[in-house]
């Protein structure tokens, strides 16, 4: 077996162009062989491995200056069972991709993101969810997992097998090894009917809890520095596809006009809180209906590069943070993109999972980079992150945030257990770089007395 070669000179950069590197060495390994050949020569020379995906996260997490795997080449479908319902994949694989294999095989992925060209692995090492009250993260989906250990070994961990290891990997911030496949949860294949309406910022603080109990999913969008918020409910449907009669103008103005407006708001700012109002009454203020598969309902244009961020708190605390939000950007002077995007999601029991212990409420703010352009973020994004720390709430995983393993132990009660899986299955910490020595390891953790003092 010939040895894989590493190439060099690699640069990664995520899709919004905020965080990139320059790995060492960069692999597109094809099979577990050469997985594990890329992880004895970084152990030999000393060297951190960490996986890449897609590049959607906005934040450094998948960021190294030594050894990165590109999982590409393994994406395909391993199995098919019709009759549990389930299909299970390599963690190269796209949700993308899975759904469409669901849905050739009469089947359906139950709840997808807004962006669904991101690797099964990949989402699962961030906490990727979607929107409903009673549906939970994604990877709540997840009935077994294979992953490779810094150690090269394999193992198994599902519900009933490797129970502490399911329980960390599905929410595993690319800590404890190497994904390499994961089964997945269908259900037989359904449409979906997305109805959409404007209400009041008002309305929606009034009503909110009913409006989220009375669809399967739900979701928001306020536009700030306005009184405007577009609702969109989700429900099942046996109707005909109906496909949206907005698209040409959505993407017309939504993609290139709005860019060269919000390049313009950069020398002058009170203009945002036109753009905003006037966007919403072109395309959000009227009703509309639409009937089609999950990933066509659920799925976003993301419209061009952006600062973003998002938390999850509990549920009960949504119209607080909100009032709060809209109050600040009221007086504080600074001036916020639309929209600010509010969903919801059921509790889990995923030890680094945003929704460990109780439902929550996501609330995400974006401020767009017009042309690649830098734009001012910091007043906005401490203040929401105060806020949304004030409340108890708990960062998503693939954004970037400021807290540090202090912090996150006084939100995260299972992280001791996450944190004993990581010894067990990585004690030199082959996988760790500097996001996680910045939130989880500590530089002092390599002393590993370190990690047993905060591990029971």
């Amino acid at each position: 077996m010939s040895e894989i070669q590493g190439v060099r000179g690699f640069r990664y950069s995520n899709w919004a162009n905020t965080f990139s590197c320059e790995p060492e060495l960069y692999f597109e390994p094809t099979n577990v062989d050469e997985i594990r050949q890329i992880i004895f020569k970084a152990r030999k020379e000393k060297k951190k491995i960490k996986v890449i995906g897609f590049g959607h996260s906005p934040s450094d997490i998948p960021c190294t200056q030594d050894y990165m795997i590109n999982l590409l080449h393994m994406n395909k479908i391993i199995s098919v069972d019709k009759e549990t319902m389930q299909i299970k994949a390599e963690a190269g694989l796209t949700l993308h991709d899975l759904h469409q294999e669901a849905q050739k095989q009469g089947l359906a992925v139950s709840i997808i993101p807004s962006v669904s060209y991101i690797t099964l692995g990949g989402l699962l090492a961030t906490g990727t969810h979607g929107t409903g009250g009673k549906h939970g993260i994604l990877a709540t989906y997840v009935t077994e997992m294979t992953l490779i250990t810094a150690q090269g070994e394999i193992i198994k961990c599902s519900a009933s097998s490797n129970k502490d290891i399911f329980d960390a990997a599905r929410c595993h911030l690319g800590a404890l090894g190497i994904i390499l496949d994961v089964t997945w949860q269908c259900e037989m294949a359904f449409k979906l009917c997305s109805e959409t309406e404007a209400v009041t910022f008002d309305e929606l603080m009034t009503h909110i809890d009913s409006k989220v109990d009375e669809c399967e999913h739900f979701k928001c969008h306020w536009w700030p520095h306005t009184e405007n918020v577009s609702c969109h409910r989700v429900n099942r449907s046996s109707e005909p596809i109906k496909e949206s009669v907005s698209w040409f103008w959505n993407h017309l103005i939504g993609f290139h006009l709005l860019q060269f407006l919000y390049w313009l708001s950069t020398f002058f700012p009170w203009f945002i809180k036109y753009i905003n109002k006037y966007h919403f009454i072109l395309l959000k203020s009227k009703p509309e209906k639409i009937i089609n598969e999950a990933e066509k309902i659920f799925t976003m244009n993301c419209l061009f590069p952006q600062y973003t961020t998002e938390w999850a708190i509990p549920r009960e605390k949504t119209v607080y943070a909100l009032k709060q939000m809209k109050k600040w950007l009221e007086t504080s002077g600074f001036y916020a993109h639309m929209p600010v995007e509010v969903r919801f999601v059921a509790k889990d029991n995923i030890y680094l999972s945003p929704a460990f212990g109780h439902d929550v409420c996501f609330i995400g703010i974006i401020m767009y980079r017009p042309y690649g352009k830098s734009v001012e973020i910091e007043d906005f994004w401490n203040f929401y992150e105060d806020l949304m720390f004030s409340v108890g709430g708990r960062p998503h995983w693939a954004k970037a945030h400021k807290l540090d393993l202090n912090a996150l132990q006084k939100l995260y009660p299972n992280l001791d257990d996450f944190l004993n899986v990581c010894i067990k299955l990585d004690p030199d910490r082959l996988f760790v770089n500097k996001y996680l020595e910045r939130t989880l390891f500590p530089l002092e953790s390599q002393n590993h007395n370190y990690l047993q003092n905060h591990a029971k």
